[in-house]
């Protein structure tokens, strides 16, 4: 198995690949839920041919382990300026 493209938005990672057969995608899964940094493996697609010569080639979907989502992000807060003695406005 190996992957031909690797991309993420927030915390979400796709991950494409070929693989020698589905039952090393499921297993490519498996180590995903396993895993303390990644987790939610969701397959989207997994497509054998019968003349491709690699494997099958897939699709998934993974969410980063212990990412904050941007809804969870506190807003900062402005500084208050404080004029120091003897400073001019």
């Amino acid at each position: 198995m190996y992957l031909t493209g690797l991309s993420q938005t927030g915390a979400r990672l796709k991950f494409e690949g070929v693989a020698q057969s589905s039952t090393r995608v499921s297993a490519f899964m498996r180590n995903i839920d396993g895993s303390s940094y990644l987790k939610n493996p969701e397959l989207d697609i997994v497509e054998t041919k019968k003349n491709n010569v690699q494997g099958a080639t897939f699709v998934l979907f993974a969410e980063q382990a212990g990412a904050v989502a941007p809804t969870e992000v506190e807003p900062t807060k402005p500084k208050k300026r404080v004029a120091s003695a003897g400073a001019r406005p």
